[in-house]
């Protein structure tokens, strides 16, 4: 199996990624995007597998998201709505670059919502969506008043602030979240979905999963018993490759 290094140059921003072939396929090619503060060191444990069960998978970093090696976007300017936009410019470049008409989109916590609003969005080029943990609570943890272990006023959000101990944000994050209804949002998408989520999940609760998997027309939702957020044991890692793979053949 092949990885190779890639960047994309738009509108001031550089996105890099990586791309994982193991030779010619004719299946659709995979993106894969990350979860919030982190990069695609976690999504590569899913890239991996998927490559060598013959797919061409793309992971990348988002601008702004306060562990990328992206260039353009400082943490504050960054929020859902730019990661969707990081997320097109990601589509466009692997559909030209393949030759495909289609892609198959997966995402990771933050970017499970990214994935699932840009395939809402663009649901004639996304062929099959599979959301690993979503955070489709964002909007209502915005609503409330607690946005990943910071303190936010919904009515008149700070500047800046710190989330999750090490990421600085801007009232941007909070504003664009609030203007999300994903359940008015993402459920236009009527292809096949794919959710897996664990029953331990302390960030994101399992109800927000298993809510999705009713709205949506067509899904399927895997239940990981015991499962935390990020999943840090290696056999809920495996069985969501494995869950996967079934799902995109």
């Amino acid at each position: 199996m092949s990885e190779e290094r890639f960047e994309i140059r738009k509108d001031g921003l550089v996105l890099k990624g990586k791309h994982f072939s193991s030779g010619e396929t004719a299946n659709p090619p995979v993106i894969i995007s990350h979860e919030f503060g982190m990069n695609m060191l976690s999504t590569a444990r899913y890239a991996r597998p998927i490559a060598k069960a013959g797919y061409n998978v793309y992971i990348y970093d988002f601008c702004g998201s306060g562990a990328g090696i992206s260039q353009g976007r400082k943490s504050t300017q960054m929020s859902v709505l730019t990661e969707k936009d990081d997320l097109f410019a990601v589509m466009d470049y692997v559909m030209e670059r393949e030759n495909a008409e289609s892609v198959i989109l997966g995402g990771c916590s933050q970017g499970g919502l990214v994935s699932a609003l840009a395939a809402a969005e663009r649901k004639s080029e996304v062929e099959k969506l599979f959301l690993i943990y979503p955070a489709l609570c964002i909007p209502d943890d915005a609503r409330s008043g607690s946005m990943l272990g910071a303190k936010v006023n919904p009515e008149n959000p700070a500047e800046t602030f710190t989330a999750i101990g090490y990421v600085k944000l801007g009232k941007r994050y909070v504003l664009d979240a609030l203007k999300l209804d994903p359940w008015e949002q993402i459920t236009p998408y009527r292809e096949p979905v794919l959710i897996v989520h664990g029953t331990a999940d302390g960030i994101v609760n399992i109800s927000y999963a298993r809510k999705a998997a009713e709205l949506y027309e067509n899904a399927k939702l895997v239940e990981i018993e015991g499962g935390k957020h990020i999943f840090p044991m290696i056999s809920h890692v495996k069985k969501t490759c494995s869950e996967i793979i079934k799902f995109i053949k």
